[in-house]
């Protein structure tokens, strides 16, 4: 096995365990061939999403996290919105955090549609 292949393996293996320890849900690597909305990298309970797992040496969106985790205040869940020229906007959350800013989220949009 490749270097990359073994860190895509150990990149997907890590972020099932971390699904299940996070969330109480099962998780796994999927079927490993051609791409595609049948071969996701995980495999979860979250029918309805498709994970595409990426594990990279760098990542420059680090450091906008950091300076959102800086200026955040202290009850405040630390976000980066980003958008590449021509492309859609991408949210990044730190995923022990995205729980409580998913009922964070849909309780604001809710309270939204009461007024």
């Amino acid at each position: 096995m490749t270097d990359s292949r073994r860190k895509g393996k150990d990149g997907e293996l890590e972020l099932a365990k971390l699904i299940r320890d996070q969330f109480g849900v099962d998780a796994r690597r999927g079927q490993q061939f051609a791409g595609g909305p049948d071969s996701p990298d995980l495999v979860t309970d979250f029918d309805a999403l498709h994970i595409e797992c990426k594990r990279l040496k760098r990542c420059g969106v680090y450091k906008y996290m950091d300076q959102s985790r800086d200026d955040s205040a202290a009850l405040q869940i630390p976000t980066v919105w980003l958008r590449a020229d021509g492309e859609e906007w991408l949210t990044i959350i730190p995923t022990v955090l995205l729980e409580e800013f998913c009922r964070h989220f849909i309780k604001v949009i809710d309270d939204a549609k009461v007024v």
